[in-house]
């Protein structure tokens, strides 16, 4: 008889999970490759839906460099990432996102 954890695996890796989920991973880690610096410290990507990579900037000065420079970030997401089919950015500001930022990188 299979454990559980046999069963799991076997069920993950026939519906492709385990390497959906690395890519996801791996698109998350590299989003500071894909923008560089300094708007790499002010975005983070937040999910992936549908085709669109939802991203969220700490300023609407930030959205709007973003915004600007899409086509090429588009581009460097289709190129590192064809897997993922992303064919799309949406961007939003989170005035939030900075100080959460602060605090989880420097815990007081």
């Amino acid at each position: 008889m299979d454990s559980a954890g046999d069963i799991l695996k076997a069920l993950l890796i026939r519906n492709d999970l385990i390497e959906k989920g690395n890519n996801y991973s791996s698109l998350f880690k590299g989003w500071a490759g894909i923008v560089g610096p300094p708007l790499m410290d002010h975005s983070r990507i937040i999910d992936i839906k549908k085709g669109s990579l939802l991203v969220e900037v700490d300023h609407p000065g930030w959205l709007q460099i973003l915004h600007f420079k899409k086509r090429l970030f588009l581009k460097k997401l289709k190129g590192r990432y064809p897997e993922l089919d992303i064919k799309d950015l949406h961007i939003k500001v989170n005035l939030n996102f900075s100080v959460l930022f602060f605090f989880l990188t420097f815990p007081v």
